[in-house]
């Protein structure tokens, strides 16, 4: 048997079958999520660098310090000489 369907049956249908098909996303979609995804990955990034430079910078620090340390024991032991 064949349902003859008005004008607007056949709209309402097409409607409800559009609505419930996953769209694909447009190309401005998939751009924004590429994006995205780029920038939480910098954002990383700079992350890790600024720990990495921080570390460095204590590291230069206690070198500093220790040759500080090392010059007044070199200063004293010439000067008992």
């Amino acid at each position: 048997m064949v349902e003859v369907l008005s004008k607007e049956q056949v709209k309402e249908r097409q409607r409800k079958a559009m609505a419930t098909r996953a769209k694909p996303p447009s190309d401005q979609e998939t751009l924004e999520t590429r994006m995205s995804s780029v920038v939480q990955e910098m954002k990383k990034l700079m992350e890790d660098r600024k720990k990495r430079v921080d570390e460095l910078k204590a590291e230069i620090q206690d070198i500093e310090d220790e040759n500080r340390d090392l010059e007044n024991t070199i200063t004293d032991l010439l000067r008992q000489f």
